[in-house]
């Protein structure tokens, strides 16, 4: 029973923990206007791309919105960083359920 409680615990701890983180990421996460932006307001394209770092944001653009970043004058390098993000939000989800998985199984 003692066990049971002990796993509850840690997986309420778990969900607030990245409820909590979620949502603060969330509140940052950029768009394909907010490239737009700082690309016409001559944001090089190194710091466009490390703010998609620090913010976490991920891209699932479409072909329209990847003609609206080149009319924009997106770079290529931009656009190709934008749509590599997407492939990392797998890698984290696959992360996240590994963890819970293996709290789960002990």
């Amino acid at each position: 029973m003692k066990a049971v409680a002990l796993l509850f615990s840690g997986l309420a701890l778990i969900m607030a923990a990245g409820c909590s983180s979620l949502s603060s990421v969330a509140s940052r996460t950029l768009t394909v206007d907010d490239i737009t932006g700082m690309t016409t307001e001559g944001v090089s394209p190194e710091v466009i791309k490390r703010h998609i770092e620090v913010t976490r944001s991920r891209f699932d653009i479409s072909s329209e919105e990847i003609i609206k970043l080149k009319r924009a004058g997106v770079k290529d390098d931009v656009i190709t960083f934008m749509l590599d993000s997407a492939k990392q939000r797998g890698s984290t989800d696959f992360e996240l359920n590994q963890s819970a998985e293996a709290l789960y199984n002990q």
